[in-house]
């Protein structure tokens, strides 16, 4: 099983070709149980070292969306072009700006891990961030 990052994006593969990663996306129900499993526990695919004055926030991709549908797919759109709530293809230079424009202040992140939503075998994100 390999886990690796590519280029500012998630690259997680259920090959064992390195150079042959395949999109998160389109393996998620195919994946082996020890992907599954790391899934449940969650893979940090973004991480900065961070040791600033500012607090630390954190919103799962899903609960982005649930909030506030209208609001998290207009910015979809603005900044991604599309209204998908995927987001391995999104860096967290994008997800900054698209946070900022969110929540009206600007964000900047610092983590994002990414987890199985156990209730339907989704991907989800949880993003952390700070104002910055």
């Amino acid at each position: 099983m390999l886990y690796h990052y590519v280029n500012g994006n998630i690259g997680l593969a259920c090959s064992s070709d390195p150079d042959q990663p395949t999109a998160f996306a389109q393996t998620t129900f195919g994946c082996d149980s020890g992907l599954r499993e790391a899934l449940h526990s969650g893979i940090t695919v973004f991480q900065v070292d961070y040791q600033g004055d500012s607090k630390v926030h954190s919103a799962y991709s899903d609960r982005l969306w649930g909030w506030d549908h209208k609001k998290h797919d207009c910015l979809c759109q603005k900044h991604w072009n599309n209204r998908g709530q995927y987001w391995h293809e999104r860096t967290p230079k994008e997800i900054s700006s698209f946070l900022s424009d969110y929540y009206g202040k600007k964000c900047t992140v610092v983590k994002i891990v990414l987890y199985e939503n156990a209730a339907n075998g989704y991907p989800v994100w949880n993003i952390f961030w700070t104002e910055r």
